[in-house]
């Protein structure tokens, strides 16, 4: 689905050669689409919103408590076909800012990328971006770009691309 879906991006003409390219026929690509959107129509149905008395973010002593909030605002792919493997370049865009307990220092975010053809995983990487916070400053911008996925591309099942915070494994 990942390279599907960034054929999306594309004019006609190059959308049909990327398709073409990739082994998919239109039919196949618009199933995939309409999969895909029942898949958030679900997603998004099955979301309930947290009463603030469940919310522990909303508690007062929970925001004076932060050293740092980081959030993402925004990830995107490349996606290309070289010597019959799909490369891709998974990037994530995202904004740190300090607490009101922050120290100067750097913080190291944990940014996994994973790729399911499925319910298999076909990649899954735990990287690490290093961005410096100050007590005082304000919120730093950092980017995190995966280079290294490499899979084969099989046009018939989906693939599914996330990209996200991750500790890792509890200790």
């Amino acid at each position: 689905r990942g390279a599907i879906e960034s054929a999306n991006r594309l004019s006609l003409r190059d959308k049909r050669a990327t398709l073409k390219q990739l082994g998919v026929s239109s039919g196949q690509y618009f199933e995939l689409l309409e999969e895909l959107a029942e898949t958030a129509r679900r997603l998004v149905a099955k979301l309930e919103p947290l009463s603030a008395a469940e919310d522990p973010e909303s508690s007062p002593d929970f925001a004076e408590a932060r050293d740092h909030v980081a959030n993402i605002a925004e990830t995107t792919r490349d996606c290309r076909i070289v010597d019959g493997k799909l490369l891709m370049k998974i990037g994530v865009l995202g904004r740190i800012t300090p607490g009101a307990v922050a120290q100067d220092r750097s913080v190291r975010l944990p940014i996994r990328v994973a790729v399911l053809r499925g319910n298999d995983v076909v990649y899954s990487e735990l990287g690490q971006q290093t961005v410096a916070i100050t007590r005082n400053g304000g919120a730093q911008t950092f980017a995190y770009v995966d280079e290294s996925v490499l899979i084969d591309p099989a046009p018939t099942a989906g693939i599914v691309i996330f990209a996200g915070f991750d500790e890792g494994a509890p200790e």
